[in-house]
């Protein structure tokens, strides 16, 4: 839960000026971000568990480019959510530690009068010593049962490649530079 706090903080803190797209100081802060992000998320975990039973037959060096192309995917919809004016404020007030799992929840509410406040449930594992976010679950719906069901339907139609092929093409439509 410390971890979670800080990095929200430390986040919260990058995100609350505004800057143009296109300056250095806007690069500086996504790659900043970025590597807070990096540090706290499993991106591995999170696709192994979003491809499910797939995962294991896709051969290693699809796995590290899927890895790559979701972690970059995730990163900059998360920095853009955070830059684009964030109002609301996430307390968390409860862990549960399980063996090498955890569960940390919380609330998320608009800084607005009269805003509802929102269930949020951080999913953590342990690897190498540290805690990391493996799944959100945010008002009951889970970022990893959702990529889930919307990569197997994409993999079901296509296959592997062509989900890999339309994340890198969304990735390049998204480029800020």
């Amino acid at each position: 839960m410390q971890e979670l706090r800080r990095v929200d903080a430390l986040v919260q803190s990058l995100g609350s000026r505004r800057l143009p797209a296109w300056s250095p100081e806007a690069d500086a802060r996504r790659m900043a971000m970025q590597r807070e992000l990096d540090q706290l998320i499993d991106f591995e975990e999170i696709c192994h568990r979003a491809l499910g039973p797939s995962w294991s037959g896709v051969p290693a060096d699809k796995r590290g480019e899927f890895v790559k192309t979701l972690r970059t995917l995730a990163g900059r919809t998360y920095v853009d959510a955070l830059t684009s004016g964030r109002d609301y404020r996430v307390v968390l007030d409860r862990q549960i530690i399980n063996g090498s799992e955890a569960r940390v929840t919380g609330t998320r509410t608009r800084r607005s009068p009269g805003a509802a406040p929102i269930a949020v449930e951080y999913c953590l594992v342990l690897r190498q010593g540290r805690w990391r976010v493996a799944d959100v679950i945010v008002d009951g719906s889970s970022l990893v049962a959702n990529y889930h069901r919307e990569f197997a339907r994409v993999i079901k139609r296509e296959s592997f490649d062509g989900l890999l092929a339309s994340m890198k093409e969304r990735l390049r439509r998204s480029d800020p530079n």
